[in-house]
């Protein structure tokens, strides 16, 4: 066993997972903890993950704790959906606030066990009433879980359609997961793709239960919020991708790129970059200009950027030579995409700008 261990640890990945079982060896057998390269929970007796396979780690609380916060943003991907309530001999509960302690629906609301006409359970507390008092509530769905036709219903209602992507109709996230989807408390601006409705059909944003609904903003990551100090991507005006002239939403049906720039996001990080002045932040060139990543006629990618878009404000000296093309034709400089072209200019390795 521990010979087939060894293999399998140098062939899989070792994603982390926080031990959230209390002290006492006796119920160590017995609690469970989630695997963060799939999110399923496994008991924390385990030494693989039950539905992935990967090597888990348990991590010490204080060893938790001395990790520093890089600064990074967190993709939060892995953490969509319904969260299984954790809890250990320390957490403390209070009445559920999604179904007001009742713990079942009804096709009118928050009812008790015994109720008659009772649908199901309480998505947050799965039918117990309570729930630890740390949890916070779901922004997105305001606490109800799920989305009929027109707009947000509780998970009894005879018309519901689909259950919140945020939270998978738990209605409620754990502090930790809250933080996580907030990105540390610095994802709090309301989206300006999506308008603040998480989702779009064909043309315009739409709320998620619309019959017309085609896809999830990738703007906001569907939490209807993007990280504060994010700008919008300048080439594709905040929209993230590209249909053969211009820019265009993820539904679009005239879709065909997307954006370089900003990888379909719509809001990136501009600090210390800024427009490329070899393709003038468009990324791509036809035979004689720069062009979006749509255009039919596209030709070549940009190489001062390398597609990109956006430069590091190391790289801002044209290159003499070329005069910024980055390329030469028989007799004078040239564009990448240019059907004359012969080489790369050599002083800039095609470039067009030195640093």
């Amino acid at each position: 066993v521990n010979f087939f261990n060894r293999i399998l640890s140098t062939t899989f990945p070792r994603p982390q997972i926080t031990n959230k079982t209390s002290n006492s060896s006796n119920m160590a057998a017995e609690e469970e903890v989630f695997c963060t390269n799939c999110g399923v929970k496994n008991k924390v007796s385990s030494n693989f993950c039950f539905k992935c396979g990967s090597k888990v780690t348990k991590v010490d609380a204080e060893e938790k704790k001395e990790e520093k916060d890089d600064g990074d943003i967190i993709d939060i991907s892995a953490y969509l959906g319904k969260e299984a309530l954790v809890s250990d001999d320390k957490t403390e509960f209070i009445k559920c606030g999604a179904c007001d302690g009742g713990g079942w629906f009804g096709s009118n609301g928050a009812c008790k066990e015994n109720y008659s006409y009772k649908k199901c359970k309480c998505g947050c507390c799965d039918g117990t009433g309570k729930m630890p008092k740390d949890y916070k509530q779901c922004w997105r769905c305001e606490g109800k879980g799920n989305y009929g036709s027109n707009g947000l219903c509780h998970a009894g209602y005879q018309y519901k359609k689909v259950v919140c992507p945020l939270c998978g109709g738990g209605c409620f996230f754990s502090s930790k997961k809250y933080d996580i989807l907030k990105n540390n408390g610095t994802r709090n601006t309301k989206c300006e793709t999506c308008k603040g409705k998480g989702s779009f059909d064909s043309n315009n944003p739409c709320l998620r239960g619309s019959q017309y609904f085609k896809a999830e903003c990738t703007a906001c990551d569907g939490t209807l919020l993007t990280i504060d100090h994010f700008s919008k991507c300048e080439p594709c005006k905040g929209k993230g991708y590209f249909d053969s002239n211009n820019p265009c939403h993820i539904s679009s049906q005239y879709k065909k790129a997307t954006c370089s720039g900003c990888d379909g996001k719509a809001f990136i990080d501009l600090k210390d970059k800024y427009k490329c002045p070899v393709c003038k932040g468009k990324g791509s060139f036809d035979s004689n200009n720069p062009c979006n990543r749509g255009s039919q006629y596209r030709k070549a990618y940009c190489t001062c950027c390398d597609g990109k878009c956006y430069i590091d404000n190391k790289r801002k000296n044209q290159c003499g030579k070329c005069k910024g093309k980055g390329s030469f034709s028989s007799n004078s400089p040239c564009y990448i995409g240019s059907q004359y072209r012969k080489k790369a200019c050599e002083t800039c390795d095609g470039k067009g700008y030195t640093e």
